[in-house]
C-alpha cells in the first residue's frame, strides 16, 4: 500500500535542521531517521525519506553536518567534514525524541539508516539505545572506521557490534572504491565473530551510492533492487512489534565478476 505523504522541513530544539515527512493516515506508523552521506541534507537524502514515507513509515531525517560553516562545499563535496560520536550522539538524541510530535507516529518501533558518511552511527547509537532495525548503505569503512581514533570514536567498532540487538542490513555496491567487496566480507566476519545476526548483500557492477539520482553514479535497476530489498527488511524488523527470537542468522548474498578488483579500480567511485 502506497500512502500519501505530509511533509516539512523544520529545526529541532537544539537547533538541527531537520526534514520530516509521513504518511497520511490513521496508523500508528513505524518511526525510521534517515541519515545523509557526505554531503550534508541533500535531495537525495529527502527524497529516499519520502520513498519511505509513502511505505508506511514516519520518517525524519537530520542535518548531522550542519554546524560545518560552508554547506556549499559540503553539497558539492569539494569539503567534508566528520563529528566525534559523542557529538552524533548528543545530535540523535536531539532529533529521535521529536517523533513524539508526528502525527500517528509509534517510537516504540524504530529504525535508522545510515549511508557513506554516517554508516557508522546506526550502530553506534543502536548498542546502547533501543533500536529494532539497523541499515548501513555503503558505509562501515574497513580503514576508517574499524581502527580506533580516540579524537573521533568513543568505542572500536568490534565492541559496539557486539552490543547491537537490532537486526542489521548492510547494503554494498561490487564496483564501491571507498568500501570494496574485501573490506565487506570484512565487515560479515565480524559480525560472525561478534555472534551478531546480520544480512548483507553485495549488488553486481554498483559503485558507491548507486541510489542517488543527482549524480551520474546513478543506477536506476540496482536502485529499484536494493530498495525492495531494504522494504522488506524493514518490513520484517520494523513494521511489527519485533518477534526475533535469540537464534543467530547469517545471510550474505554477493555476486561479482572474477576480476572485479581490476574493474573496480578502473571503474573509480
Amino acid at each position: 500500500m502506497m500512502y500519501e505523504t505530509e511533509s516539512t522541513f523544520a529545526t529541532s530544539p537544539g537547533g538541527i535542521p531537520f526534514f520530516e515527512v509521513h504518511p497520511v493516515g490513521a496508523g500508528p506508523f513505524a518511526c525510521l531517521v534517515v541519515l545523509h552521506e557526505r554531503y550534508g541534507l541533500v535531495e537525495h537524502t529527502t527524497d529516499l525519506a519520502g520513498k519511505l514515507a509513502s511505505d508506511g513509515y514516519a520518517v525524519i531525517a537530520p542535518n548531522l553536518f550542519y554546524e560545518y560553516e560552508d554547506q556549499e562545499a559540503l553539497r558539492l563535496a569539494t569539503a567534508s567534514t566528520r563529528i566525534r560520536d559523542d557529538r552524533a550522539m548528543e545530535l540523535l538524541d536531539d532529533v529521535v525524541p521529536l517523533f513524539g510530535t508526528v502525527p500517528n507516529a509509534d517510537p516504540s518501533r524504530l529504525g535508522m539508516l545510515g549511508a557513506c558518511a554516517t554508516g557508522r552511527y546506526p550502530v553506534l547509537w543502536g548498542a546502547d539505545r533501543h533500536l529494532d532495525a539497523c541499515v548501513v548503505m555503503h558505509g562501515l569503512y574497513r580503514v576508517r572506521e574499524w581502527t580506533f581514533d580516540p579524537e573521533l570514536y568513543s568505542e572500536e567498532m568490534p565492541e559496539l557490534v557486539r552490543r547491537l540487538k537490532a537486526a542489521f542490513l548492510g547494503q554494498f555496491g561490487e564496483l564501491d572504491t571507498l568500501v570494496g567487496v574485501d573490506d565487506v566480507r570484512f565487515i560479515r566476519n565480524q559480525f560472525e565473530e561478534a555472534g551478531q545476526s546480520y544480512q548483507i548483500t553485495v549488488y553486481r557492477d554498483a559503485p558507491h551510492g548507486w541510489m542517488d539520482k543527482t549524480k551520474d553514479r546513478y543506477r536506476p535497476d540496482m536502485a529499484e533492487r536494493s530498495f525492495a530489498e531494504l522494504a522488506e527488511f524493514l518490513d520484517e524488523h520494523l513494521r511489527e512489534p519485533s518477534t526475533r527470537g535469540d537464534e543467530i542468522r547469517w545471510r550474505y548474498s554477493s555476486t561479482q565478476a572474477s576480476d572485479y578488483r581490476e574493474i573496480a579500480a578502473a571503474h573509480g567511485s
